[in-house]
């Protein structure tokens, strides 16, 4: 039998990406920036916001620099960054979010009073009088639900991250989409 050449563990050098001369390391298809966890998708946006940072920042009527900032490496990743977040951030959507679910609670609370005036004192029409009113009710149980969760993203922001930010998001948006316990 022919001996076995003593085989080597190769040292695996971590996977890194390079956005504008800096170099990030990939964990599970993920970089971190600031505990921020950026996915695939993330990083391609950031990338594109970081480059056009860069791009403004080498413009030549910017020769010397950014006034005030210095490097431009350094402000387009800052910037960018920062660009980034801002897309994500629970209290950016705040404005438009209010008054979409204000509105939609307002609809609800209309078609409510509009069965003020169902005639529940007559039998056969009472069943079908109820089922439809605790329709309405769940409906906006289920606005109001959607806004109460809103104001708890707000809430959290600041000790949540990105990654966080988006989870809640798309619980968000499924909230109505599904069969919600209100606790």
């Amino acid at each position: 039998m022919a001996k076995r050449k003593p085989s080597r563990k190769a040292t695996r050098r971590p996977r890194e990406i390079e956005i504008c001369e800096r170099r990030y390391e990939l964990v599970n298809g993920c970089i971190e920036i600031d505990g921020h966890r950026l996915d695939a998708q993330r990083i391609e946006q950031f990338r594109g916001l970081v480059e056009d940072r860069y791009r403004i920042a080498m413009r030549p009527d910017r020769a010397a620099g950014v006034p005030g900032v210095g490097d431009p490496v350094d402000y387009a990743h800052s910037v960018g960054f920062s660009d980034l977040l801002w897309r994500h951030r629970p209290d950016v959507k705040a404005e438009k979010r209010v008054l979409e679910l204000a509105s939609e609670l307002t609809k609800r609370a209309m078609s409510i009073n509009a069965m003020r005036g169902f005639y529940f004192t007559d039998p056969p029409a009472r069943g079908p009088g109820s089922v439809a009113l605790r329709a309405l009710v769940e409906a906006a149980q289920a606005e109001l639900y959607r806004l109460s969760h809103f104001a708890e993203s707000i809430a959290k922001q600041d000790a949540l991250h990105l990654q966080d930010w988006i989870a809640r998001e798309e619980e968000f948006q499924r909230i109505g989409t599904q069969e919600v316990r209100h606790g």
